[in-house]
């Protein structure tokens, strides 16, 4: 089983749409993002971070997991000096040393007995790293590392067997007497609905959120946490699972600073969806509040399931993955989303 996931949102991919299966354990998680910002730049050396413990676990473990997306898969070494600093004022202290293969790390050992009040904290250093290159304006290299505490919950559950991809769309072969009138319709509208045209939304937004969350299933529409590496980010029926950021690859994600972007992108990448129209108002209002929303504290995604319901999922640190399904609309998500103090 490939690991290609990145473990910042780990909790909340494994029961969105590239995963089926929901886990009712606890994960606490700190993470760190690096994305090329120009055509060559070296590896950060060394990141610490750090988790509170919340509830007492007896039989947790404490893991590490890195990805990345170079070409030189089978490069670099990491070693994390781990920290467990009991509410007693006893100190625990574990090394997670270890290669990078396959663009990938992941260690773990058991932890001690973990009390409400107790830390955990992760010193990484990163030695013989690639480095990290803008291939072109759309596509950077990333790397993600994360340090996790994760009670009741199984590798299975972290890192679950991707679906497998769609078969391609079987093309009708072309009418050997085709139609030379490129309008058959004796008798066309002469006042054609110009689509979408009024409310707080965009026409161009309108039609592609419509496009993406109303006309197709198996979708979501991600606020990544700190806007990382634009406002919005489109997983379609097409995407696939990989090493970049959300565990998904990269070159089949949409991503763009407003909804008809990134799907423009997706599409782009991908192929086209189906053809969107206009949105109700309370839709329209829900789209611009999880446009402005904060992403600084984590990851935040508008799903819409095969059977055509909406579900909402987030990740916060001290909170964990949340996740509500059943909703009947975008809307309905978002009034969700804002009782839970997003």
């Amino acid at each position: 089983m490939k690991k290609s996931i990145v473990i910042a949102i780990c909790s909340l991919m494994a029961f969105v749409g590239l995963a089926s299966n929901a886990f009712a354990g606890t994960l606490l998680v700190t993470d760190s993002v690096f994305q090329a910002s120009k055509a060559e730049q070296v590896h950060p050396t060394e990141i610490t971070g750090g988790v509170f413990v919340p509830v007492r676990l007896t039989d947790a473990k404490i893991c590490v997991f890195y990805s990345n997306t170079t070409k030189k898969g089978d490069q670099g070494q990491i070693k994390t000096d781990v920290t467990v600093l009991h509410r007693n004022g006893d100190v625990t202290k574990m090394k997670l040393n270890g290669r990078v293969k396959k663009n990938e790390l992941t260690l773990c050992k058991k932890a001690p007995k973990l009390r409400p009040g107790d830390g955990v904290a992760f010193e990484t250093t990163f030695a013989d790293m690639p480095r990290l290159r803008r291939r072109t304006k759309s596509e950077d290299d990333m790397a993600q590392f994360a340090g996790f505490v994760a009670s009741d919950i199984t590798l299975e559950d972290l890192f679950p067997e991707p679906e497998p991809p769609p078969p391609p769309p079987q093309c009708p072969d072309p009418d050997p007497n085709p139609n030379p009138n490129p309008n058959p319709n004796p008798n066309p509208d002469p006042d054609p609905d110009p689509g979408p045209t009024s409310g707080p939304l965009s026409a161009a937004d309108q039609l592609a959120a419509s496009s993406l969350l109303i006309q197709s299933t198996k979708t979501q529409l991600w606020r990544f946490k700190g806007n990382n590496p634009t406002i919005w980010t489109v997983i379609g029926p097409r995407t696939q699972l990989g090493n970049g950021p959300g565990g998904v690859n990269p070159n089949t994600v949409g991503y763009g600073n407003t909804i008809a972007a990134a799907v423009s992108n997706y599409e782009n990448k991908m192929g086209g969806l189906p053809a969107g129209a206009g949105l109700s108002e309370r839709d329209q209002q829900a789209l611009v509040w999880y446009g402005n929303m904060n992403p600084s504290g984590g990851p935040t995604s508008i799903r819409r399931d095969t059977g055509g319901t909406y579900h909402g999922e987030f990740y916060r640190p001290g909170r964990g993955a949340i996740h509500q399904g059943g909703f009947g609309s975008i809307a309905q998500v978002v009034d969700w989303f804002k009782a839970q103090g997003l």
